[in-house]
């Protein structure tokens, strides 16, 4: 099973930090979201995994060279000026390339423990369902308002389907930037052109193609000064409770 990390933005939120280190490597107690995803894919067994890159991306580059842990290779997709957003990113670095296998992604500005392990079930349960993908799902965090409804058998809804069936039994959600796709997914993307997410989000849930389940572990988004900060200070008095 391949994986791609998403480490192409540029990180506007979090300058003047960003203007001379990508978000991926941004340091939280000495470890960047990004060598955190890698050392997860590696304990998941992961083999290969593919970073598109675009603001500063020649330092995730020379930082993780082309090998990492005990047998992942590493492979880049090199954007071209024109910011591609998230669809266009994938689209254009074709993870599922010469195999049309379900592939994880996951947002390099991420800070999470959620198990890659999990991907191979998941996997498994798209393709036996034919389905395009599988979104991980969290609690709404302060600045989110929540993206999806979910239900107890993992089917996702859009706001616009919920308040048609009048019923308040689901639990609104915020997606973690962390998901399990197919190809399927981005046939309607031109390689090379910006296209984002969220539109075809809405359609695949629309036509229950895509569904959800929640993680209620650890998970932070480090998109911007206060999460960063945030997150910071929990591992600051974690090290305060250990000494």
């Amino acid at each position: 099973m391949k994986a791609m990390i998403l480490a192409a933005g540029r990180g506007e939120r979090l300058k003047p930090i960003t203007n001379i280190i990508p978000k991926p490597l941004i340091s939280i107690n000495g470890k960047s979201p990004i060598k955190k995803h890698l050392e997860n894919l590696d304990r998941a067994n992961f083999t290969h995994v593919v970073i598109n890159l675009s603001h500063l991306g020649s330092k995730i580059c020379k930082q993780f060279g082309y090998k990492f842990g005990k047998g992942i290779s590493i492979s880049y997709s090199f954007e071209p000026s024109q910011a591609l957003e998230t669809a266009g990113g994938i689209a254009y670095a074709e993870p599922w390339k010469d195999a049309n296998d379900p592939f994880l992604v996951l947002n390099g500005d991420i800070w999470s423990d959620w198990d890659a392990r999990e991907a191979y079930d998941i996997a498994k349960k798209i393709k036996k369902n034919k389905l395009w993908g599988y979104l991980i799902m969290v609690d709404n965090y302060e600045g989110s308002k929540g993206d999806f409804f979910l239900d107890t058998s993992s089917n996702l809804f859009t706001l616009k389907q919920n308040l048609k069936l009048k019923k308040n039994v689901y639990e609104k959600l915020t997606f973690s930037g962390f998901g399990i796709y197919t190809s399927k997914m981005f046939d309607s993307v031109i390689k090379g052109k910006p296209s984002s997410l969220r539109p075809i989000f809405d359609f695949g849930i629309d036509q229950s193609l895509i569904i959800g389940g929640k993680y209620n572990g650890e998970w932070f988004d480090i998109g911007s000064h206060k999460m960063l900060e945030k997150l910071r200070l929990q591992f600051s008095k974690k090290t305060s409770n250990n000494e």
